[in-house]
């Protein structure tokens, strides 16, 4: 069910300047900063593709690199470690996610981490409207605040329906077949997935609860 080596026909950059890198993550991903070890010298990578209105990455700093955001505005971010480690503070939770687990963040989250020096990352950027469709078609109300997932380390290995779902996505998002109009279905279906198979603050109903991992 590993994802390693996903997008590898959607390479932005190879082994280059991490704060180039860095600039292309803050306009296709998320708002950050990034702080280096003055004597670290890094090679950075990002593989990148829109799918619809999802957007599909794989990130690695090739060192050691301090990340911050202080919001991540209107999106969720789905984020598996593929290799290594990284170390987050999440509000009052200090959290490690490692190779094969996940953590699902939200919008306006703040978040402060650290990539391992051999860690690399799949980052899947969920705008807050998918989620709110997948409940309207569902004749579910958002709830004051917005829909909040629970910050928890989740294994990857525990989720196999949603592992194939993602497998299935990152392949249709490099098939020369693939036009936007055809792969919404899959966002609905990604967001569906997300309120069902992972802790939040909606009370799911049946129809929901079918689409459990």
């Amino acid at each position: 069910m590993a994802l390693n080596n996903v997008l590898r026909e959607s390479v932005i950059y190879q082994e280059s300047d991490p704060y180039t890198v860095s600039d292309y993550i803050k306009k296709n991903i998320g708002s950050h900063i990034i702080t280096i070890g003055k004597s670290e010298v890094l090679k950075a990578s990002v593989w990148h593709r829109d799918f619809s209105d999802v957007s599909l990455s794989r990130v690695t700093y090739g060192g050691q690199v301090r990340v911050q955001s202080t919001d991540l505005e209107d999106i969720y971010h789905l984020q598996i470690v593929t290799r290594g480690k990284c170390y987050w503070k999440l509000g009052d939770k200090d959290l490690i996610t490692q190779a094969g687990e996940m953590l699902l963040l939200n919008p306006h989250d703040k978040v402060d981490l650290y990539y391992s020096k051999d860690c690399e990352k799949i980052i899947i950027k969920i705008p807050e409207s998918i989620i709110y469709s997948s409940l309207a078609d569902n004749a579910m109300l958002v709830p004051k605040g917005g829909v909040r997932f629970e910050h928890r380390v989740w294994k990857a290995a525990d989720y196999k329906c949603l592992m194939y779902l993602l497998k299935l996505i990152f392949r249709e998002s490099e098939s020369s077949q693939s036009n936007f109009s055809e792969l919404a279905p899959y966002g609905s279906l990604l967001a569906i997935k997300l309120l069902g198979c992972f802790s939040n603050n909606i009370q799911m109903s049946t129809d929901v609860k079918t689409h459990r991992c």
